[in-house]
Parts: C-alpha cells; structure tokens; sequence
C-alpha cells in the first residue's frame, strides 16, 4: 500500500516539475516576443513620426477622418442606448 502512495506522489511530482519546467519555458518565450513586438511598436512610432513631419496636411486628414468615424460611432451608440429604455 505505502509502495503504491509513494509510486503516486513520485508521479505526481514529476508531473509538477515538468509543468514548471514549460511555465518557465513559455515566460521566457513571451518575454521574447514582447521585446520583437516593443521593438516592432518603436520602429512604426519612428517611421510615423516622420510621415507625419513629410505630410502634415495628410496626416491632419487622415486624423480627422477618425474623429469623425468615431464621433459618428459614439453618437448612434449614444442614440441606441437611449432608444432602449
């Protein structure tokens, strides 16, 4: 009897480890990922910010386009919710 508990928790505990063993496996490969997607993130911010500063009358366009999309999107939701009660 006390063969086969001990056979279990030793199952048990290798089971255990190798689950820590790929949770740490699994951080260290979204750790690495973030760092491509940071570095991803910065180039665009850099490559924006040009654009920008080539085409400021297309970047203004472009901007106000979104808020009026936007506005749009918030005011039939607005108008929706109102229409409910």
């Amino acid at each position: 009897m006390e063969k086969k508990t001990a056979d279990k928790v030793a199952k048990i505990n290798n089971v255990v480890a190798k689950a820590k063993e790929e949770t740490v496996k699994a951080k260290k490969m979204a750790e690495e990922e973030m760092k491509k997607i940071k570095g991803d993130l910065t180039a665009l911010k850099k490559k924006t910010s040009v654009y920008i500063k080539k085409n400021p009358n297309k970047a203004l366009a472009f901007s106000a386009g979104i808020g009026v999309v936007l506005g749009a999107a918030a005011a039939f939701f607005a108008a929706r919710g109102r229409k409910k009660k």
